[in-house]
């Protein structure tokens, strides 16, 4: 698939991305899994992908952690990370920003989230946004459909 957008889901709960999977490939992206924070690094040095959702409870090492590693590395520094988190913003946003994350998403989301989520951040030529400050989180997204992914 030339020029085909990649998108490395790193997610532990196999439903979840089972269906995440189906979603982004359906929208005609390639997708890489992860299941550990560990496993997250190494597929993210690898396969170089064009965004990273990264579920934040994760066995061996976090969510947060293995964004941490991955911003450390000028390999892999550029890729966006967006934060998936069924756990209050308050505990996991501003880690994960913190962390270097560009966004940070509640679960559950919905299809449209997704949709949103991948076009934003893999947009021929686009750049992640600029932070407007270290702190910051993106609120939830309203549910505006019955398709909610958790």
């Amino acid at each position: 698939m030339y020029g085909t957008k990649k998108i490395l889901i790193v997610e532990d709960n196999a439903d979840l991305r089972d269906l995440l999977s189906i979603i982004i490939r359906r929208l005609g992206y390639e997708v890489g899994i992860a299941i550990t924070g560990e496993e997250a690094v190494a597929r993210a040095t690898a396969m170089k992908p064009n965004l990273i959702l990264m579920d934040v409870g994760l066995p061996k090492f976090n969510g947060v952690e293995a964004t941490i590693q991955i911003k450390a590395d000028p390999t892999t520094k550029h890729i966006p990370v967006v934060i998936l988190s069924a756990l209050p913003m308050c505990s996991h946003g501003k880690d994960g920003i913190e962390a270097g994350a560009v966004e940070v998403m509640q679960k559950p989301v919905s299809v449209t989230d997704i949709e949103q989520i991948l076009s934003k951040y893999t947009a021929a030529g686009s750049k992640p946004p600029m932070k407007s400050s270290r702190n910051s989180v993106s609120p939830k997204r309203v549910q505006q459909t019955s398709n909610i992914l958790h």
